[in-house]
C-alpha cells in the first residue's frame, strides 16, 4: 500500500497458502480466542470468521519517505479514529511505522503508539501496524531500500525492532497483527523468505497471541514460503 494513500477503503486481502480469508459455513467450529487469529484460512474472533474492513493511516508527513522522520508530525488525530469507526463502520486500521522514530528516542516512540492503540480500541478497531520506512531508507513502496537489503546490520535492526514491538504489546487485545515489511524489493525470493523467517521465528519466541503479515515482494509478486502457526499473507491488489 503506496504512503500517500489516507482516505481510500481497504478491505484487507490476508491470505494462508493462497486461499482467502472466508469461513465457509460447513467448516468445523475454529477455536475460540480474545485475540483475532489466524484459523485455517480464516481470520477468526471469538469463533466466528471476521473480513478486515478499514484505512491505512500512512502518517506520510512524519516519515522519511514523505517528509520528516518525527513522530510528533504524525497526523491521525483522534477524529479520523472517530470517522473510520461511526461513520464509515471500519474495524480495523493499518498503521504505518517509521524505524526512526524507534531508533531516535524508544520510549517517546512507545508512548506515542500507545495513544493511537488506546484511539483505536476506543473505537472498536483493531490495528495492524506495519513497517513503511526500515532501517537503511526507503520511498515507502517496492523502491528505495537498497540500504536495508544491502545490510546485515539494517536487517537485524529490523528484526530487534519487531521483537521490541511484539514484547511491547504481547498482551494487547487491540493488536491484530504485525505487518512486518511494506511492499518489500528484495534482491532475491530468497533474501525475503530467509528475513521473514527469522523475524517470523523471533516474535513467536516473545508473543504467541498475535499473527504476523508477510506481504507478496517485487521479485516474483508472491509472498515467502515461512513456517510457523502465527502467520498470514497478503497480497497487495492495487
Amino acid at each position: 500500500m503506496r504512503p500517500g494513500q489516507r482516505w481510500g477503503w481497504l478491505i484487507a486481502c490476508l491470505m494462508l497458502a493462497g486461499c482467502s480469508l472466508t469461513s465457509p459455513a460447513s467448516k468445523p467450529a475454529p477455536p475460540e480466542s480474545p485475540y483475532l487469529i489466524v484459523s485455517g484460512d480464516s481470520l477468526v474472533y471469538h469463533g466466528r470468521a471476521v473480513t478486515l474492513r478499514g484505512e491505512n493511516f500512512n502518517n506520510g508527513p512524519a516519515m522519511t519517505c514523505c517528509g520528516v522522520p518525527e513522530i510528533t508530525r504524525i497526523n491521525a488525530n483522534a477524529d479520523d479514529y472517530d470517522k473510520l469507526s461511526a461513520t464509515l463502520g471500519g474495524n480495523y486500521v493499518r498503521f504505518g511505522l517509521e524505524y526512526q522514530w524507534y531508533k531516535k528516542d524508544a520510549a517517546t516512540f512507545f508512548q506515542i503508539l500507545d495513544q493511537h492503540v488506546q484511539l483505536a480500541k476506543r473505537n472498536h478497531l483493531w490495528m495492524i501496524p506495519v513497517m513503511f520506512d526500515p532501517p537503511g531508507g526507503s520511498s515507502g513502496n517496492y523502491g528505495g531500500q537498497e540500504g536495508f537489503w544491502s545490510s546485515p546490520n539494517n536487517q537485524r535492526a529490523l528484526t530487534s525492532f519487531w521483537v521490541d514491538f511484539a514484547r511491547h504489546y504481547a498482551g494487547d487485545l487491540t493488536i491484530a497483527g504485525y505487518d512486518l515489511f511494506n511492499e518489500p524489493a528484495p534482491p532475491s525470493v530468497k533474501a525475503w523468505r530467509n528475513w521473514a523467517q527469522v523475524t517470523t521465528d523471533a516474535i513467536a519466541g516473545v508473543d504467541s497471541n498475535h499473527f504476523v503479515v508477510l506481504e507478496n515482494d517485487s521479485v516474483d509478486y508472491d509472498v515467502p514460503a515461512v513456517h510457523g502457526p502465527h502467520y498470514a499473507r497478503s497480497v497487495d491488489r492495487a
